[in-house]
């Protein structure tokens, strides 16, 4: 009975996660949608990017029927993360209700119904932070739980090249926190071995990952020095001396990362032949930048200062635009998923219609900042500290270490963007309803 309760909630969150794409009409695409469908049903791995989220899709569209279950499952799955979080570090005796109350309550102060209903792998980001958490510091996790909860973390680590660098992070500050040892006895007792094994289950990405990585990194990393001056200066001060086909294009680079890694008609990356050909001469770019004090310096600046504006950048809806019949993405979904293309062509964003989404974008930033506001007086006021469990500060701390390691990874080795903070910066205000709602479970219970 009691699973058949729980089961039911985590249907119901189901459909506010998915409220945004069901006012859609379809699932909300991206244009990176395109290539994640093409590397699922035609099973070859893309060059910037791994084939895990395309496998992701081929499965659970049961092999193109329909896309309504690629965003079913992902939903499904946060949805039932959140509600281990509310079970195992909160005092509500209804986890599932109080969860669902959550998931509410975010559906329409957040962006998190654009990153649980869009077919991106960006809702698997919030998703290996939460279900890492679980596995380190919740030991009374049931066996069937650990092993979903295990399942889940691999499967999300894998899903973005952005993910295993952020974990990583995540791991060793956590390794190096726990033998502080004035703050052990603040914290639950974590063993050395067991930091250990999840990096090497984290590093396990890789095996994915590397023919992605190993295609693309000096690509979008020279995206970053575009973008921020560095390969101008570069180029300025040796094209006199080396014989770079980028000397060619030094006085028309394209002003944003983007425009230099997608636009295929002015981009230099294009006009050298593509990716492939460009490897070699961006790997000695990169690397002569890396030994020399005053590019160091220019990188460490551009990194600190892209990570800042990328703490305050999490618009929601970007690049949610119509994607029409001229475009690859249009015709892979009628390729791939044949029975979808008319629900597909009649949906909002298809129609220029899917507007909504902006009026969200202030209750969201003052969601985001009232609640990191509270919770950083949590933490430190000790009149404030009762208010919360040990457990709940330590997620506090993991949470805030999470979103800025992401930002730094998104804004270091690629680009500042939107969706890459609007992705995870709805756990600010979770968190806060979780400790609000204990607190609340914990008064009646003494009433009681």
């Amino acid at each position: 009975m009691v699973k058949n309760s729980i089961f039911i909630s985590l249907l119901i969150a189901c459909l506010f996660l998915l409220w945004a794409a069901l006012f859609n009409g379809f699932p909300i695409v991206y244009p990176d949608t395109s290539t994640y469908l093409s590397s699922g049903f035609e099973l070859e791995t893309p060059a910037d990017r791994p084939i895990t989220y395309g496998l992701f899709i081929l499965l659970t569209s049961l092999h193109g029927f329909s896309l309504w279950g690629v965003v079913l499952l992902q939903s499904f799955v946060l949805a039932y993360v959140i509600f281990l979080l509310f079970k195992y570090f909160t005092a509500c005796r209804n986890p599932q209700i109080f969860s669902l109350i959550a998931i509410i309550f975010l559906s329409f102060t957040s962006g998190l119904p654009w990153v649980s209903g869009m077919l991106l792998p960006d809702v698997f980001t919030p998703i290996s932070f939460i279900s890492l958490f679980l596995l380190f510091f919740s030991s009374k996790l049931t066996i069937g739980e650990r092993i979903a909860v295990y399942v889940i973390f691999i499967v999300a680590n894998a899903m973005h090249m952005s993910h295993l660098l952020i974990n990583v992070l995540l791991i060793c500050s956590f390794l190096f926190i726990t033998n502080i040892t004035f703050l052990k006895k603040h914290l639950p007792v974590i063993r050395t071995g067991k930091l250990i094994l999840f990096l090497c289950i984290t590093f396990s990405g890789i095996i994915i990952m590397s023919s992605a990585m190993s295609k693309s990194k000096h690509i979008f990393y020279m995206g970053h020095m575009v973008e921020n001056g560095i390969l101008k200066k570069f180029l300025d001060e040796n094209c006199a001396s080396q014989n770079y086909k980028l000397c060619a294009y030094k006085d028309s680079l394209p002003a944003s990362a983007d425009r230099f890694l997608w636009d295929y008609k002015n981009s230099p990356i294009y006009k050298m032949g593509g990716w492939k050909e460009c490897d070699a001469e961006f790997n000695s770019i990169i690397g002569q930048t890396f030994t020399k004090p005053e590019y160091i310096k220019l990188h460490i600046q551009a990194s600190l200062s892209g990570t800042k504006n990328q703490l305050t950048t999490f618009n929601i809806g970007e690049g949610n635009v119509s994607f029409g019949k001229e475009t690859m993405l249009y015709q892979r979904i009628e390729k791939f998923i044949p029975g979808n293309i008319e629900s597909y062509a009649h949906c909002k964003q298809t129609e220029s219609k899917l507007t909504l989404f902006s009026i969200f974008d202030w209750p969201y930033k003052i969601a985001v900042y009232f609640s990191l506001i509270v919770l950083i007086f949590l933490l430190v006021l000790k009149q404030l500290r009762n208010r919360t469990t040990a457990e709940q500060r330590l997620l506090i701390v993991f949470t805030f270490l999470g979103i800025i390691y992401n930002d730094f990874v998104c804004a270091t080795l690629s680009t500042v963007a939107n969706r890459f903070a609007c992705r995870i910066m709805w756990l600010l205000p979770l968190l806060l309803l979780m400790i609000i709602f204990s607190n609340l479970s914990g008064s009646q219970k003494n009433k009681l």
